[in-house]
């Protein structure tokens, strides 16, 4: 009877160990693909990029553009650009020009997150080259955010406003509105998109940031007392 436990009890540490293992070599490009896009929803960004490394193994002779697609948005959650960046190359590499323009437009998102803003717009005139109008806020607030950071302030501006007109109520395209407006010393139309910035719901620290701006533009561009500003501010805050 104790043999018989002995063995039994080993054929059951056995079978623990072996059909784990089994079943993870059993594991094919689509398994691993679909265990990556569950971890990528989990933000768990590390085992997603580990099961498309695998994905990818496997299948070096006829490559899936989705599995560097996915690799590559999770590099980039991951904060590792320069892989995401070379992830997205690859699929541009694959496509043959006959690329989709997300793919553009998260290359363009590493590409300003490396501080690359000029391959950034390049990446980013694409995509609106082929964009079907669906997302066009987030194309057209990257690259004037990219232009921005390139000193384009006046592409920065015209970007922010064909922006705007997609989402009336982003507080940070207002923002970078007015302050590429107020570089282009179109005065104007900064006061007009902080003003419009105040209407919105902001946090108490950007609608300190805007009342200051407003100020400083009233009290040094527009020779307005700074009092006046801030009465006009409020006055405009209060009349949603």
């Amino acid at each position: 009877m104790k043999a018989f436990a002995v063995k039994k009890i080993f054929a059951a540490v056995v079978f623990s160990i072996i059909v784990p293992l089994l079943c993870a070599a059993e594991e094919s490009p689509a398994d691993l693909y679909s265990k990556a896009k569950i971890a990528y929803q989990k933000r768990d960004y590390a085992s997603a990029v580990s099961a498309l490394d695998k994905a990818i193994a496997m299948t070096e002779n006829a490559p899936n553009h989705n599995n560097y697609y996915w690799r590559a948005r999770s590099k980039f959650g991951l904060r590792d650009y320069a892989g995401a960046i070379k992830d997205f190359d690859k699929i541009v590499e694959l496509k043959k020009g006959d690329t989709d323009p997300h793919v553009y437009y998260w290359r363009a998102r590493a590409e300003i997150a490396a501080k690359d803003c000029a391959a950034a717009v390049k990446d980013l005139d694409k995509t609106l080259e082929t964009a079907d109008g669906a997302e066009d806020f987030h194309f057209y607030y990257w690259r004037g955010f990219a232009k921005r950071e390139l000193g384009d302030n006046k592409g920065a501006l015209a970007d922010m406003k064909k922006a705007e007109s997609f989402n009336p109520k982003s507080s940070n395209t207002l923002y970078y509105q007015m302050l590429a407006a107020e570089s282009v010393q179109d005065y104007k139309t900064a006061e007009d998109a902080a003003l419009r910035c105040l209407k919105l719901k902001l946090n108490k620290k950007s609608e300190t940031t805007v009342r200051k701006f407003l100020r400083d533009l009233y009290k040094n561009k527009l020779n307005r007392p700074a009092d006046a500003a801030a009465q006009d501010a409020e006055l405009m805050r209060l009349a949603k």
